[in-house]
């Protein structure tokens, strides 16, 4: 509503910042937001760990900061709030604390975050980034190290902290780095409730894709090509409803990169295409060729007969023969199976699920940008996978989307004293 004349107030812009005095004393270096956005934790180079609450006016206001570690705090994260207010943090000192608030304590008492676990790398190197599982598969850690080493914890019981065991370890680069080499380590999971637990690794200019093996272990899966220069950042966007995966990486080499992974277990493909299934195949072929595999169901089921027999179940009755078309008596226990709905729908068997367990993405790189100009720090997606955010040395946040035709661009620049600014180009899209 348009303000009265006289009236002081000002109309609140559609794009407006809302700026942050953090109070850090030394150089920033990660910020993460909560699960509901209504919470950020920051973290430092002077060692210490801040956490803001959003109010209704929506500014932010200090819950409260601590003194966390003994060396430079690199990264830091929040755990899926069904566990509770978990933040977890690594740092040079080769340590990744988790720390959890205790309500009972007041705010901007130093207390309201107690240190409830500390795990101690296998390492020489400093801790350089950490994530957080999904919550479907349980409170797991993963963190990587600047020699190269990843490790997985999980707590043992979910709902305390102060207890963790070490799941699983693994080599990314074949040996350590030397320590005057400039290196460059970061990881993220994948944030979806499908395809089972996978973590993608950013080492020195290598993106991979590590899954579980059948052991339940972490193995190299693909890899995601194309950087010419150390890879600072990577990030896996949440799916919501796409049939693929996107993520996104940060390279030294100034470029924002999109990458599209297809899954090809999730494109329809009849069982009865595959070799060996002539069999089966032979058995639908009166369906016709205009006929579909579920159409073929439909009418398979919707001709299922159970003929009632005496010997055996309730009252003497037993439900023991089902009639297919063109089929003799099948026996219940066969047709709960569903092997003709197995057929139909392309459901794979234990072998063929285990024989693609590290082998399932086709990767396409889908955009690559050099907006920044500079060395690209860090990528970030949105709770819904659709805007992507990189920041880089130029100084400025750039956010990106993909228009009608699905081709990313540029859709907003931030930087330090700047409004959100709309790029020409991008007006025709809207």
């Amino acid at each position: 509503m348009a303000s009265e004349p006289g009236d002081k107030r000002l109309a609140k812009p559609s794009s407006y910042t809302i700026p942050v005095s953090t109070g850090h004393e030394d150089l920033l270096h990660s910020v993460a937001y909560d699960f509901y956005g209504q919470r950020i934790a920051t973290c430092s180079s002077d060692q210490r760990i801040k956490v803001f609450d959003a109010t209704e006016t929506g500014e932010w206001k200090e819950n409260d900061a601590w003194r966390a570690h003994d060396a430079n705090i690199s990264k830091i994260a929040w755990a899926h709030p069904s566990f509770g207010q978990i933040l977890a943090s690594c740092s040079f000192d080769r340590t990744v604390k988790i720390f959890e608030e205790q309500e009972a304590e007041p705010k901007n008492s130093g207390r309201r975050w107690r240190q409830m676990f500390r795990m101690i790398g296998d390492t020489r190197g400093a801790i350089c980034d950490i994530s957080f599982a999904p919550a479907n598969v349980g409170l797991k850690l993963a963190y990587i190290s600047s020699d190269g080493v990843v490790q997985v914890q999980e707590a043992i019981e979910t709902h305390t902290v102060s207890r963790w065991t070490s799941v699983d370890e693994f080599r990314v680069v074949p040996s350590a780095p030397p320590r005057e080499a400039e290196t460059s380590f970061c990881l993220n999971y994948c944030p979806g409730r499908w395809g089972g637990e996978q973590l993608l690794v950013g080492a020195m200019d290598k993106v991979r894709i590590y899954r579980h093996d059948s052991n339940g272990k972490f193995k190299p899966a693909e890899e995601l090509r194309g950087h010419k220069g150390l890879v600072r950042d990577v990030s896996w966007a949440p799916n919501l409803g796409r049939s693929y995966h996107l993520i996104a990486t940060a390279c030294k080499d100034g470029h924002v990169r999109i990458f599209r992974l297809t899954d090809p277990r999730m494109t329809f493909s009849p069982k009865s295409s595959r070799p060996g299934s002539r069999s089966k195949e032979r058995n639908n072929e009166d369906l016709g060729p205009d006929k579909s595999h579920f159409s073929g169901l439909t009418r398979d089921i919707s001709n299922l007969s159970v003929s009632g027999q005496s010997g055996g179940g309730v009252g003497g009755r037993g439900l023991n023969a089902t009639a297919f078309p063109g089929s003799s008596g099948v026996s219940l226990s066969q047709a709960n199976s569903f092997e003709k709905s197995e057929d139909a729908l392309g459901v794979l068997t234990v072998e063929e699920q285990e024989s693609r367990e590290l082998s399932g993405f086709h990767v396409e790189e889908i955009a690559a940008f050099n907006d920044h100009g500079r060395e690209v720090w860090r990528v970030e997606w949105n709770p819904t996978g659709t805007v992507l955010s990189s920041a880089g040395d130029d100084g400025k946040i750039r956010l990106w989307r993909a228009d009608r035709t699905m081709r990313w661009k540029c859709m907003s620049v931030m930087g330090s004293g700047w409004k959100p600014t709309k790029r020409r180009e991008d007006d025709d899209d809207d």
